[in-house]
């Protein structure tokens, strides 16, 4: 079944032609996400220059420490990108970046059109059929069947079987998939007008549901759907806007100006369906049309080492963990940047209008820096002070012990005896924030928080490895592995394999299964740290034998899905352990002293003894 209850084998000539007057939503496979460097190698024109020439810039790589927040904080992301002929490398934005890749599309013409195909999967029964897995422009993909190929794609349909040997399974009377293949010349030229025509129709669909690309689309799909979800979603972030009083209303174009020295940019919406159908609208600003500033534009995140060594710390003093989130956080500050934009027809009678931007509004370059000055603002009145070893953790004296706030950017975690006396204060005056989300903490930075039997915090990724689960059906047709009690067998050597190596879209499948389990890893699945380093070293040019085994270290992860770290605070026993004493005097190091910062906080709370492992085959001869 499709997301939107639509029947698994509704024609693909029938998803993707645009029939005017048809009331029905067109119907779509149902999405699976394919991992988070599904814009690598996606081409785009910069702004134009000075001289009105522009540069074709190519997206390299993810630039990302938390890909585990991803799903939830995708406008945290920046991408690594290669700028024209001298190749030289620039840091870009996620939001700047769908701003410039939007820009460059013509408008939808309601087709639904995919960019290539990933595998194939052979029928289990004749009523079955072949069937491929598609990857859409949207960046989803969907298994569909061969006979239902819209004719238009089936030159990319002879392609691929072409390339995998499979023309004579595939061709029937109806496909003619010999005769698109028999001409190599005219399929390659046909082959590159259908990804021509793909790449210029892209509609986007999420949850089921059409996501529309501007106002106008966002208005005729509620006229479609006899409904006005979208316009209510507009409704509530425009009220939001003036309720944090984000523009300064300058009157109508035609009779005021804009003031001196300050720079016209645009304004959109950007749509969303989220995974209980709501649906939601966010207001953008084109941040891209203006200078980038010298200072610098980005605030710190929160690690993963530092919000584990709160929670130790909260657990060793007895503090209560929380955490809470910060509404429109962005239109708490101000910004410093000089602009304006004229409101569009989704701002009503207000349409013409020129807007000055008062508020750090989302889109704009500096708005993430204003929003932590003023936020860190709010956290110097309340007397916490930020830790020199991570300076998003900020921390206050409570006479005995310390309690403290980590912040990732509008989420914060609370560890103190009384959080609700924090809560208090961010939501009282004169700061008034509006917060959500509150409560003991449960799902921080891909971990799932709770507490065992005897009433231990633990952690792990449980969420995560039930994504990875889902994500692997989809892809290969059938559930992970079973009975796999360990990550892979003993003695397995994946050096030794000889065998041809995996094709592109194999390759990208591994890789993308190799990234999945190395964030699993940093959330805390330790005992697979050995075998995906391993499998790791093969990520360039994988063979089929590297690919089965990180399918089995998946298998494991399915089998052993409980596998948590529990927070113990116990002092360690190591009375019996051996240490040997190292006599130094004679050494360049006799009489070294270990230089301790004047301004280090004063020891509270309770002792904690470090105890260090050092494996012998990885120390240095």
């Amino acid at each position: 079944m499709h997301a939107n209850g639509e029947n698994d084998d509704v024609p693909i000539g029938e998803l993707v032609k645009s029939r005017k007057g048809d009331p029905k939503p067109i119907p779509i496979g149902k999405p699976i996400p394919i991992g988070i460097d599904n814009m690598i190698n996606r081409s785009f024109l910069l702004p134009p220059n000075e001289d009105g020439s522009r540069q074709r810039a190519l997206i390299t790589e993810v630039v990302e420490d938390f890909q585990g927040q991803l799903d939830s904080n995708p406008d945290r992301v920046r991408y690594k990108a290669r700028i024209g002929e001298n190749k030289f490398e620039e840091l870009i934005e996620y939001n700047d970046l769908m701003e410039m890749i939007e820009e460059q599309k013509p408008n939808d013409d309601g087709t639904w059109r995919f960019r290539q195909i990933l595998a194939h999967r052979e029928p289990k029964n004749k009523k079955d059929g072949w069937k491929v897995l598609i990857e859409w422009e949207s960046g989803e993909c969907s298994w569909e069947p061969i006979k239902n190929i819209f004719t238009g794609d089936r030159y990319i349909l002879a392609e691929y079987a072409q390339d995998h040997g499979l023309l004579d399974k595939w061709d029937s009377p109806k496909m003619k998939i010999k005769k698109a293949a028999k001409n190599s010349k005219n399929l390659l030229r046909m082959v590159k007008q259908a990804k021509l025509k793909s790449y210029r129709t892209t509609p986007v669909y999420k949850n089921g549901h059409k996501v529309p690309r501007n106002h106008q689309q966002a208005m005729d799909l509620d006229r479609v759907n006899n409904n006005t979800k979208w316009a209510d979603a507009e409704l509530l972030e425009k009220n939001q806007l003036f309720q944090y009083e984000t523009f300064d209303d300058r009157g109508h174009r035609s009779s005021n100006r804009a003031p001196d020295g300050y720079k016209k940019i645009n304004l959109h919406f950007v749509y969303d369906v989220k995974h209980d159908g709501r649906h939601k609208a966010c207001v953008v600003a084109g941040g891209h049309l203006t200078e980038t500033p010298l200072e610098s534009i980005y605030a710190g995140v929160l690690s993963l080492r530092g919000i584990r060594i709160v929670t130790f710390i909260a657990e060793l003093n007895g503090l209560g963990v929380w955490q809470t989130d910060i509404g429109n956080a962005y239109l708490e500050a101000y910004t410093n940047e000089k602009v304006y934009v004229i409101a569009g027809p989704e701002f009503g009678e207000l349409e013409g209008h020129i807007f000055v931007i008062r508020k750090a509004l989302y889109g704009l370059k500096t708005s993430s820096i204003r929003w932590h000055e003023r936020f860190s603002q709010v956290l110097r009145s309340m007397k916490f002070v930020p830790s020199h070893a991570e300076p998003d953790i900020w921390m206050r004296d409570k006479g005995d012990h310390y309690e403290y706030i980590a912040t990732y950017v509008d989420d914060l975690t609370i560890a103190s005896k009384n959080p609700q006396a924090i809560i208090d204060a961010l939501e009282a005056k004169p700061n008034s924030f509006k917060l959500k989300g509150t409560g003991e903490i449960d799902v921080l930075l891909g971990c799932n928080y709770f507490r065992d039997s005897d009433g231990r915090l633990c952690y792990s990724p449980k969420n995560y490895l039930k994504k990875m689960k889902d994500q692997y059906k989809l892809l290969f047709g059938a559930s992970p592995p079973k009975f796999e009690t360990n990550p892979l067998v003993e003695n397995n050597h994946p050096e030794l394999d000889e065998s041809e190596f995996l094709n592109e879209e194999e390759t990208r499948i591994y890789q993308s299964l190799i990234g999945c389990t190395q964030w699993v890893v940093q959330l805390g699945r330790f005992d697979i740290a050995v075998h995906v380093g391993t499998l790791s070293s093969f990520r360039a040019q994988p063979r089929p034998g590297h690919l089965e085994c990180i399918k089995k270290v998946i298998g494991y992860l399915s089998k052993m899905n409980n596998g948590a770290i529990r927070i113990r605070t116990e002092m360690p026993d190591i009375s019996d352990a051996e240490i040997n004493r190292y006599d130094w005097s004679k050494t360049v190091y006799a009489g070294s002293e270990e230089e301790i910062p004047h301004d280090i906080p004063t020891p509270k709370g309770k002792p904690v003894k470090l105890v260090t492992y050092a494996d012998s085959n990885l120390l240095c001869s």
